[in-house]
């Protein structure tokens, strides 16, 4: 019975690798910048990515968008709201992370305001803006 057992997981774990994709790791940011970052030079090579991690918390009504680009340089990837984790209470803040690829060399401003949806007039209760400068690898 135990010779059994051991031979079922041995079929198993070719199973379990194959659903795995150990061939094409996801790519890393080459850099990840938060809001006390705002205000800095960001140097990128062409194909690097770069994460904007801004502390959030969406029960409160505030958002973070993405205001004013001024270039073509970046190109946006994602955005994902990662919420505190396992146990924390429903409401509990988070982090927006908005990834961006550098596309071609240049440089271009990225400008993130946390607002209320609807109130795009209003003062913005943070703001945050890098400048990018993508050169060649």
């Amino acid at each position: 019975m135990r010779l059994l057992r051991m031979t079922g997981m041995v079929v198993m774990l070719p199973a379990l690798l194959a659903a795995q994709d150990v061939t094409t790791p996801a790519q890393k940011p080459a850099v990840t910048v938060s809001l006390r970052d705002s205000r800095q030079v960001v140097h990128l090579k062409t194909g690097d990515l770069i994460a904007i991690r801004l502390d959030s918390n969406p029960s409160t009504g505030f958002v973070w968008t993405v205001r004013q680009r001024t270039g073509d340089v970046l190109t946006q990837k994602g955005m994902v709201h990662e919420s505190g984790g396992v146990g924390i209470p429903p409401g509990a803040g988070g982090t927006d992370v908005w990834t961006f690829e550098a596309a071609r060399t240049g440089k271009e401003r990225l400008t993130f305001r946390l607002l209320r949806p609807g109130e795009k007039d209003a003062a913005a209760a943070k703001t945050a803006w890098y400048s990018v400068v993508v050169q060649r690898p």
